[in-house]
């Protein structure tokens, strides 16, 4: 998690923050907005970016074709076994299949491998967004968990980091040297009891929080009436994700030459990496800025946004021009990519591939 404390508005917009509904307040800061708002002011870009490369769908080819060509719902599982031993935790596939199946087949991975011991995450093999993903400490919760969709599910063995960020990372096909587009620092949302209050009380009396509080009530569920004791801290979010809860802050100062170099060895072991995010856990900032101390839970393609943009400090100005800047790196690698010879889909094979990329969920979108 990153050392910056869970951001809070102004007075002014908290004190309306606090008086309006949550579906309501949460227009009050473009980070919360849904996908189709957010991405609607960017649209004429794609439109200028398009005309200008005299093709709409370059992006869908930035990478080469693989696992990481489409745009989400790819197995996590065949891209993570690409890299290399030492750099990612301990991961396995339950196949999908019937309950007493996929129970079994995890049973027997925790049984017999000691790299599977508790806690552990599982989670869909094809999925977005943190969609489903749960931290598992007895055999009670892996089995809830497994029984949450009807496919494949990663376990995976839980990386105690404690910090967690995303490394957006791009370089042109054939170059063996890329470039670090941006850094996400996550910050997990947590509350500190007073001894009086309840749980969904602090959520709700949180200027922030309380822009989703629909996602931390239902997590909470029954514990949402348990009071804290004072001083005591809870932890609201595992998953390293915003529509889960969890803040993301712009670290892109943690970007060095070393971990530019570490990133250019890892994209190394996959073949047809030009554009993705490297999501990692990792002990220290100085040891990630040395392009050491961490490991890769996630790698992403080209659904892989510039993250970092959603840090609440940043004016939506300076958001949009970074955002920009990354849509536009991706029509320049699909421009290289074409001048060698690949062939962009058409605009109707695309609009096809987006619509079944929003139709990938997990049956509960809820996450730890």
């Amino acid at each position: 998690m990153s050392d910056r404390p869970l951001w809070t508005p102004g007075p002014v917009r908290a004190a309306i923050v606090r008086a309006l509904p949550p579906r309501l307040a949460k227009w009050l800061f473009w980070e919360f907005w849904p996908t189709w708002a957010a991405y609607a002011p960017l649209v004429p870009w794609f439109a200028l970016c398009g005309a200008r490369e005299r093709c709409l769908t370059l992006p869908f080819i930035a990478n080469a074709p693989g696992p990481l060509s489409m745009l989400a719902g790819e197995s996590k599982m065949e891209i993570l076994t690409q890299l290399p031993e030492g750099w990612k935790p301990a991961t396995a596939l339950v196949p999908e299949g019937p309950p007493e199946r996929r129970e079994a087949a995890f049973e027997h991975l925790h049984t017999t491998d000691p790299n599977f011991a508790f806690p552990l995450i599982c989670k869909p093999d094809r999925g977005c967004r943190g969609q489903g993903l749960r931290l598992v400490r007895t055999m009670q919760a892996a089995r809830a968990a497994l029984a949450l969709h009807q496919g494949a599910s990663i376990v995976q063995a839980f990386d105690p980091g404690p910090h967690e960020c995303g490394i957006l990372y791009a370089r042109e096909a054939g170059s063996k040297q890329g470039r670090i587009l941006g850094i996400t620092g996550k910050v997990f949302p947590s509350v500190v009891g007073d001894g009086v209050q309840r749980l969904g009380q602090l959520v709700l009396a949180h200027p922030r929080l309380r822009l989703q509080a629909g996602v931390f009530l239902r997590r909470l569920g029954e514990r949402a009436m348990n009071v804290p004791a004072r001083g005591e801290r809870v932890v609201l979010a595992v998953s390293g994700n915003h529509c889960q809860g969890t803040m993301f802050v712009d670290s892109s100062h943690l970007a060095t030459e070393a971990l530019r170099e570490r990133c250019d060895w890892l994209a190394d072991h996959v073949p047809g990496l030009h554009f993705g995010r490297f999501d990692v856990r990792y002990t220290s900032d100085e040891l990630l800025r040395r392009g050491e101390g961490f490991r890769i839970v996630e790698l992403n393609g080209l659904a892989s946004e510039p993250t970092h943009v959603y840090d609440p400090e940043l004016s939506l100005l300076e958001s949009y021009t970074q955002f920009a800047r990354a849509i536009r790196e991706l029509y320049r690698l699909g421009a290289l990519r074409r001048a060698a010879g690949a062939r962009p889909p058409s605009l109707r094979e695309a609009l096809r591939t987006v619509r079944e990329v929003f139709a990938v969920k997990a049956s509960d979108g809820l996450a730890d």
